[in-house]
């Protein structure tokens, strides 16, 4: 009996430790994909274990800008349309976590040039202390750099982006996010793409809209036009001035609709995460768009509360977060997923 006993205990611990050796499987484990992520703890994003909510969020003006110097006092937070308590409250000057990613699919390719030099010009904008980790997505998801702070470095990745044959979008954004789940403090996504998708194998766009939901990253898409404009210049007949005339040449397989339905889901994308969208038609409209996303990114606030015992037992809460000095807005998701 004693045999079998020993028998049975080395069996045991020996399909537990098989069990330990053996990798957890990921749908981002492939070939395209690098698995080098960090170890993520379960409930780190929105604390679960804990029942801690954190909401980052931005004060505008009635110009849009950036407000800052804001107590606690200022602010009030609701739940489902009952107040809760703030139990944590942070200012602007903590560094920042930024993961900048760029869209080198086919539909790109009369702008690839103007991408890279606008991402360039958002490197220049970050503080010394930002870190930043950039990728690229075409038909695959590649990480050109891990979080650094290292400006040069990230220059260099930056120009070592090339092309590939398809848009795995979706798939980009969730690999983001998952890259970025344990990271601690204020952390963005910068996305730079035209928001077209044609060959993510894993992720959707409702799965996004999902992520963006769930999370506390604040999303930041910039919708570049990537189609040309082919200009022709025709002799009117009856002066002798020029006729300008300007003809939109779309990417192979893309047109009108195709745009305004990447407008829609970007858009959508940054309001669920407390972000902003921004649309830009040249470079230089990209780089205003970069310089207006570090500006509020260096003015984010971030407040945390435990939801009160005898909330709903449900998975989405609405989120409402108050401001108490006039002329003011506050910028946040609205709601979050348990």
């Amino acid at each position: 009996m004693k045999v079998l006993l020993l028998v049975a205990t080395v069996f045991i611990l020996g399909c537990a430790d098989t069990r330990a050796q053996t990798p957890a499987s990921s749908p981002y484990a492939n070939p395209n994909i690098p698995t080098n992520a960090p170890e993520i703890s379960e409930g780190d994003v929105l604390k679960v274990d804990t029942r801690l909510v954190h909401v980052p969020f931005l004060v505008m003006d009635r110009k849009h800008g950036p407000v800052t110097k804001l107590g606690q006092e200022h602010f009030r937070v609701f739940e489902d349309r009952v107040e809760q308590t703030i139990a944590n409250f942070e200012s602007i000057e903590q560094p920042l976590t930024a993961a900048l990613l760029l869209d080198m699919s086919p539909s790109t390719r009369f702008r690839v040039e103007d991408i890279k030099e606008a991402a360039l010009a958002f490197v220049n904008q970050l503080r010394a202390n930002d870190r930043l980790m950039v990728m690229s997505f075409s038909d695959h998801v590649q990480v050109l750099i891990e979080l650094t702070v290292d400006r040069e470095a990230a220059r260099r990745a930056i120009k070592s982006a090339t092309q590939g044959s398809a848009t795995r979008l979706f798939d980009a954004i969730e690999y983001a996010n998952e890259k970025l789940k344990a990271i601690q403090g204020r952390k963005a996504l910068v996305l730079f793409t035209d928001g077209i998708d044609n060959g993510s194998q894993f992720g959707t766009a409702q799965n996004t809209l999902y992520t963006a939901e769930e999370s506390d990253l604040l999303v930041y898409p910039v919708q570049y036009d990537t189609f040309a404009d082919v200009t022709d210049y025709v002799r009117m007949e009856i002066s002798t001035g020029m006729k300008k005339t300007t003809e939109r040449v779309y990417p192979p397989g893309l047109g009108p609709k195709d745009y305004e339905r990447a407008i829609s889901y970007l858009k959508d994308l940054a309001d669920r995460s407390g972000g902003r969208f921004y649309h830009a038609d040249h470079l230089q409209g990209v780089k205003r768009a970069f310089s207006s996303i570090a500006a509020e990114l260096r003015s984010q606030y971030m407040l945390a509360y435990y939801p009160h015992a005898d909330a709903a037992e449900k998975s989405r809460r609405e989120i409402d977060v108050r401001v108490d000095q006039p002329g003011l807005v506050v910028r946040a998701r609205r709601s979050y997923v348990r």
